[in-house]
């Protein structure tokens, strides 16, 4: 098996992380075909995995996720007493080489934005987002990991996938990092159902 093989191979089983062949792989553009051959390229996250991320949130004792029309439809309650029912879209998409990789998302109600229990919600999504873009080398997101980082710009929140928990620790790693600034999220779609990621290649 040729090491290109090898690679193609660990990126499809999302082992890449743990394997002893992927730190003596090359960071070549053979990166490029080796993602585009294991299919890596499009991801989907159904109301069940998305209700999951947010349910995995601290103090949230039930939550429910559903996609369609274009917004993601949170009810959520917490240990507290309180309830929480919001409505959030991606927006925007902000990435650059080697910085910025962020993912903003539109609100409703607009005084959500300055609710903390909306910026977790926020945040346990854009992980699982994040996830998904780079599952061959983080793999799922685990239960109670913090969330990536949020913050309020005018009447959006936004979210920094760099500082989800799996991302900062991939940093040590030359080729788990080339792989996370290979694919790129193009877009992020609101569909019946589930929310769909199209990413692009951008070794």
């Amino acid at each position: 098996m040729s090491r290109f093989d090898v690679l193609r191979s660990l990126l499809r089983s999302g082992a890449i992380a743990a394997s002893e062949h992927a730190r003596k792989l090359p960071i070549t553009a053979a990166l490029t075909q080796a993602i585009e051959q294991a299919q890596l390229t499009r991801a989907r996250i159904d109301d069940a995995a998305l209700t999951a991320a947010i349910a995995r949130g601290h103090g949230v004792a039930a939550a429910t996720v559903r996609a369609g029309q274009g917004k993601l439809r949170i009810d959520a309650s917490f240990d507290d007493g309180s309830a929480l029912r919001i409505a959030l879209w991606p927006s925007h998409i902000s990435f650059a080489p080697l910085g910025a990789k962020e993912v903003g998302f539109g609100i409703e109600p607009r005084e959500a934005l300055s609710d903390p229990r909306a910026q977790d919600v926020c945040a346990a999504l854009a992980t699982e987002i994040a996830h998904a873009v780079w599952r061959s080398v983080l793999g799922p997101a685990k239960a109670g990991e913090a969330g990536a980082f949020v913050s309020r710009d005018g009447d959006k929140l936004i979210a920094d996938l760099r500082s989800v928990p799996a991302v900062r620790r991939a940093k040590g790693n030359k080729l788990l990092m080339a792989v996370i600034e290979a694919l790129r999220p193009q877009t992020i779609e609101v569909a019946d159902g589930e929310l769909r990621i199209a990413m692009m290649l951008g070794v």
